[in-house]
């Protein structure tokens, strides 16, 4: 299972220490949480340029991925995948059809993955209308600050999933820790991506270390 460390903040300052303290992990992804303080209940730091250049110069080796949390994503998302975003993660609930579509086809055109986010309180049907897609994440905590409780009513929306689309690869993103960790890797996902229980520890590599045994 992929380990994703989420970067949730609201300075670039902020950003910068949070970039620095991943080098020393075997990480391959790094995800850049976007909030706008509306649809999120956090707004954050929101300066592609800037962020890609201190992955350049800490960890210029990471992919990176984008979760748009923002009422109004479709700039947004553009900006990230002009900056260099290997996969932008566009919620259904901000949406319509048309400017998801518009959204994919400047991704396609950068060759960039688009996954699709469902809310807590999104039910898996909801999907049943995006026939092409390929990559999900579940949220598994609402919208905002680092360090929310995991909702583990989410476990059963992960099996869910995986047996209404068994291809499709499933993401959670909230909530993660050693306990959640593995039930959330009993239901199959195939990462996580995590905030608070690395980036709050106050040994970052050992947390990850104790994951990494779990998942």
């Amino acid at each position: 299972m992929n380990i994703i460390p989420t970067i949730n903040v609201k300075t670039k300052e902020e950003a910068e220490r949070a970039i620095q303290a991943l080098q020393e992990l075997p990480i391959t992804w790094v995800q850049f949480d976007i909030g706008d303080g509306i649809f999120s209940a956090r707004e954050t730091l929101d300066s592609p340029k800037e962020e890609f250049e201190l992955i350049g110069q800490y960890i210029p080796h990471i992919f990176c991925e984008a979760h748009i949390m923002r009422r109004n994503p479709e700039a947004s998302a553009r900006a990230w995948i002009d900056a260099g975003v290997r996969r932008i993660i566009i919620h259904i609930e901000t949406v319509d059809k048309n400017t998801l579509q518009s959204i994919v086809s400047y991704a396609k055109e950068k060759n960039v993955r688009v996954m699709l986010a469902l809310l807590p309180n999104t039910p898996v049907s909801a999907l049943s209308e995006y026939k092409e897609v390929s990559e999900v994440q579940i949220l598994s905590v609402h919208p905002g600050p680092s360090g929310q409780s995991f909702i583990f009513e989410m476990v059963e929306k992960i099996k869910l999933l995986k047996r209404m689309f068994p291809f499709v690869y499933i993401e959670v993103d909230g909530g993660i820790n050693r306990n959640t960790a593995l039930l959330v890797a009993k239901a199959h996902a195939d990462a996580i991506a995590v905030g608070a229980y690395l980036s709050g520890s106050k040994d970052i590599k050992e947390n990850f270390k104790l994951l990494r045994e779990i998942v």
